[in-house]
């Protein structure tokens, strides 16, 4: 649900030409070719609560988001190349935390020579709408939706879905496993080889974790082109064999999923080094990528640092096809921890 401040119903009034509900809808056909997730509908109504020029967007009547946008002017966004202050509104943009500046219509041209991006107000809810779907993906796959899903699947591959067996493989697993996918971004379109590896594994795995990994590693290919330069090379940082080493002794799985037992001067040790890696691929526009070789334990890193680092992706050199090229830019030495081993800090 989308929830407009009383300035902001304009935008989503066709009759004063705003076509926010429109956009809406598009979103709708967007996610579910981007992840293969069928949306619920999305609800845009006012809220006099709220402030003039603010929207709330919320997920089963719980709050995920907050902006405000000016609907009678334009959002100038400085993406890191932009020169020079704009006479106007200073704000940070929603999705990325960019400084900006919303300006007046006949600023426009003078902010693009100067590399501002600029964007309509609706533009700037929608695409902070669409960001939060992307988030909250895994949220939103309720067990109807797989149920729905199959259903679709029965038509193309009836045999396949004659073999889910409930008692072999519960619906349970199969929507863990989709939620897990979809909380790293993965797209479920490829409903077909996800099921296959499901049912060929579940039988002798019972740790859905792990068994997110072997779907994961069938899924290189999906993984791979989403990351992936126009000459087939994922720009990442990887870390040191010998840190990999260490934290396998570190890595528990239980039937929740994956737990480190890293302790935390450990933990944020490496956290900040992994950041400060990191930033080597942000300050040059590419997307932080981490890779780990040993892919017993890409769980647990990627589980170690989505709270302080959301927005990593975190692969095993399993879910890199032989026709990607890696391009290392970083690199996690084990030498981060070694101050606090040394130390005989708990953990060590």
């Amino acid at each position: 649900m989308v929830e407009l401040g009383a300035g902001l119903v304009p935008l989503a009034d066709p009759s004063r030409g705003g076509d926010l509900l429109e956009r809406v809808l598009q979103i709708r056909h967007q996610m579910a070719e981007e992840l293969g997730v069928i949306l619920p509908k999305v609800r845009v109504r006012d809220n006099t609560w709220l402030g003039l020029n603010e929207y709330v967007i919320r997920i089963r009547d719980m709050e995920v988001a907050r902006g405000e946008v000016w609907p009678q002017q334009m959002l100038a966004i400085n993406r890191g190349g932009a020169e020079g202050q704009l006479p106007g509104i200073k704000t940070t943009e929603p999705l990325h935390g960019h400084e900006a500046f919303w300006i007046e219509q006949n600023q426009v041209d003078r902010a693009e020579t100067q590399g501002y991006s600029v964007a309509e107000p609706t533009i700037v809810v929608i695409l902070h709408l669409t960001e939060v779907i992307r988030q909250h993906a895994s949220e939103l796959l309720t067990r109807q939706h797989v149920h729905e899903l199959i259903g679709a699947l029965k038509d193309r591959a009836p045999k396949l879905v004659e073999e889910l067996n409930p008692d072999h493989v519960p619906m349970s697993t199969i929507h863990t496993v989709l939620k897990n996918l979809l909380a790293e971004r993965v797209p479920i379109r490829d409903l077909e080889t996800i099921l296959q590896t499901v049912i060929d594994n579940a039988g002798k795995i019972g740790n859905l974790s792990i068994l997110t990994e072997y779907v994961r590693t069938a899924m290189a290919r999906t993984i791979c082109q989403k990351l992936r330069d126009t000459k087939r090379r994922i720009h990442l940082v990887s870390l040191d064999p010998v840190l990999e080493d260490y934290l396998k002794t570190k890595m528990d799985f239980d039937n929740f999923g994956v737990s480190s037992k890293l302790a935390p001067q450990e933990s944020e040790a490496l956290l900040e080094a992994i950041k400060d890696q990191l930033e080597k691929l942000t300050s040059i526009g590419l997307q932080q990528v981490l890779i780990t070789t040993a892919p017993q334990i890409r769980a647990g890193v990627r589980q170690m640092c989505h709270r302080t680092l959301p927005k990593v992706v975190v692969l095993s050199l399993n879910e890199i096809t032989p026709e990607t090229q890696i391009v290392s830019r970083g690199f996690v030495s084990a030498e981060v921890l070694r101050p606090i081993l040394s130390t005989g800090q708990p953990g060590s």
